[in-house]
């Protein structure tokens, strides 16, 4: 697992759209500090995850926000 320290902010963002990808989200929250959270991904997933926020030269947040940005489009 590779772990990401993202927002709470971000944390929530991720929660609200689970529903909508099939998972169901976790009410447990890894606070890691004050307003920091982590984030979990398998393996390929994170693989993925970070080419595609290399490509976009940005940070986790923020494609995590581009990401529910583009499933709430769809």
């Amino acid at each position: 697992m590779k772990t990401y320290i993202i927002s709470t902010e971000t944390a929530d963002k991720i929660r609200a759209a689970a529903p909508a990808l099939g998972p169901t989200p976790s009410a447990d929250r890894e606070i890691v500090g004050p307003g920091m959270e982590a984030m979990h991904l398998a393996p390929f997933a994170a693989v993925k995850f970070d080419a595609m926020r290399k490509a976009a030269k940005v940070s986790a947040d923020v494609m995590i926000g581009r990401i529910i940005k583009g499933l709430a489009a769809s």
